[in-house]
């Protein structure tokens, strides 16, 4: 069986390299993108589980790729993964299934990005 694929959507390099690094060791299949144009080529081109998602990206911020994301069928689990102090209440407003603030703590992370890799798994932020 195929590791899940995570796609990381963020436009800080030093931020896609490092959680890129940290995934692909722990054996995951490991997508970047800076921007919304690039993640949605990325979207179309294979299928993705969990997006981690940073708000503030180039290109039509998070909120945007969030929608457009949303429109197809089978959308990967979305996860907020940001330093903004309101994040979380970010999440919530696009119904994202997590959100992991940074800085995050390495072993916390992974075990919400395995649980979020599960089928079964809920959103941390469901009503």
């Amino acid at each position: 069986m195929e590791p899940p694929t995570i796609l990381i959507v963020d436009d800080d390099p030093g931020i896609r390299e490092t959680v890129g690094e940290i995934l692909a060791f722990e054996g995951y299949r490991v997508r970047t993108a800076p921007d919304v144009e690039l993640a949605l080529g990325v979207l179309a081109t294979e299928p993705i589980h969990v997006v981690l998602l940073d708000m503030r990206i180039a290109g039509g911020g998070g909120g945007d790729l969030v929608r457009q994301v949303r429109r197809r069928p089978s959308p990967p689990r979305i996860v907020i993964l940001s330093a903004a102090v309101d994040a979380e209440q970010w999440a919530q407003e696009i119904a994202a299934d997590g959100c992991i603030e940074k800085p995050f703590g390495l072993e916390d992370f992974l075990v919400e990005v395995a649980r979020l890799c599960q089928p079964d798994y809920p959103s941390t932020l469901a009503s």
